[in-house]
């Protein structure tokens, strides 16, 4: 039972609470070359050498989650890297959601893009076998309830993959005045960890990458690249697999 037409899903739920809605411009930026190839597509890069460090078998033809898969540049991504038979996308922002739909038509497997809360998604339970969360987690304040939403629709040994800016960034001006989140919910890279440990998933230490890429620094790398001393800040991103037992 691997098609999207054979997956039971409910109309997800379409509520707002905990989730802040993302500014024009972070919207724009979100389906910017800049957004796919310095963002985006290392992720899945990333995601792809982390397996690969952790010795984690990826199912294969089975069904992706791309939640919160915003304007859907993933969706493609993810059918090239991961060769599932389905793929379900989902999003909030009903703005953006068409855009998703447009890209889920790249795609030789079958998809679905849906408009409603990851939170409620209405998924079945044990249908999922790899939730594809990029830079979802610090756009709501209800991370503990998604988390426990994932396990529940994970079929055991699925997999969570999970790519997020921390405190150290989310906090910084450009990003306070450029995008949106809800600020008091941002974490540092090892309380993201221990959420996701504390929600029942198993992360091996192979399996995580803790990086300042030089996007995120305030200088953008510049001082670095001129060859002065960097400046010293605390991680800004971690990117990690973790397995449903």
């Amino acid at each position: 039972m691997d098609n999207v037409s054979e997956i039971q899903v409910k109309p997800p739920s379409k509520s707002v609470d905990g989730w802040v809605r993302e500014t024009w411009f972070g919207r724009q930026f979100l389906k910017s070359n800049v957004w796919f190839r310095y963002v985006l597509s290392v992720a899945v890069a990333d995601f792809e050498s982390a397996l690969a460090r952790a010795s984690i078998d990826v199912p294969k033809n089975g069904v992706v989650l791309d939640a919160g898969c915003g304007h859907g540049l993933s969706i493609p991504l993810i059918e090239r890297t991961f060769s599932p038979k389905s793929i379900i996308a989902m999003d909030l922002d009903e703005a953006l959601v068409e855009n998703a739909k447009q890209n889920s038509l790249l795609c030789k497997c079958d998809t679905m893009v849906l408009n409603g809360s990851v939170i409620e998604s209405g998924l079945a339970d044990n249908s999922i076998d790899i939730a594809f969360c990029h830079q979802l987690l610090h756009h709501t304040a209800k991370q503990e309830e998604l988390l426990r939403e994932m396990r529940r629709i994970l079929k055991p040994g699925g997999l969570i993959l999970v790519a997020e800016s921390c405190r150290e960034f989310i906090h910084s001006y450009l990003v306070r005045y450029l995008f949106a989140h809800p600020m008091h919910a941002q974490q540092t890279s090892e309380s993201y960890l221990q959420m996701v440990r504390s929600a029942g998933f198993i992360i091996p230490e192979a399996a995580v990458q803790i990086s300042t890429p030089w996007w995120s620094k305030p200088d953008l790398g510049l001082k670095e690249k001129w060859g002065f001393k960097p400046i010293n800040i605390s991680p800004t991103e971690v990117l990690f697999v973790g397995v449903n037992p």
